[in-house]
């Protein structure tokens, strides 16, 4: 997470494809905080090669040459990243809005979306 706030990284790869009308993602801190920090605007879903030449971000040579292991079906462009104001941490996810940390993704709940307004946030960039 630390190298998509320091803009070192600028996609985040995933195995899947997420709906095209898919405008955001949370993104969730894993331990030892264990927090939903982040939201990300990301473009649609980038296949391998997609990815502009000469774009410097980590990652972004290797997923367009397939060397991505693990991760390297789709890439997302974070286009703006947001810091929640108040971060979630895991409990009060579970709690408050019934859900947990997802293993690939979940989509966020209705009182989330309607609670933490992303004009309210932190814009990073």
């Amino acid at each position: 997470m630390d190298q998509i706030v320091a803009r070192t990284k600028d996609h985040e790869f995933r195995n899947y494809l997420i709906l095209q009308k898919v405008e955001r993602m949370w993104l969730y801190v894993a331990s030892p905080r264990q927090i939903l920090q982040y939201i990300a605007v990301i473009s649609h879903g980038k296949s391998p090669g997609e990815i502009a030449v000469g774009s410097n971000g980590l990652g972004n040579a290797d997923f367009n040459a397939r060397l991505l292991k693990g991760n390297g079906g789709y890439a997302y462009e974070i286009k703006e990243l947001y810091q929640l104001h108040g971060p979630v941490p895991l409990k009060e996810m579970q709690q408050k809005y019934g859900v947990t940390f997802p293993q690939r993704y979940i989509y966020v709940t209705n009182s989330m979306a309607k609670e933490i307004v992303l004009q309210d946030q932190i814009r990073i960039f």
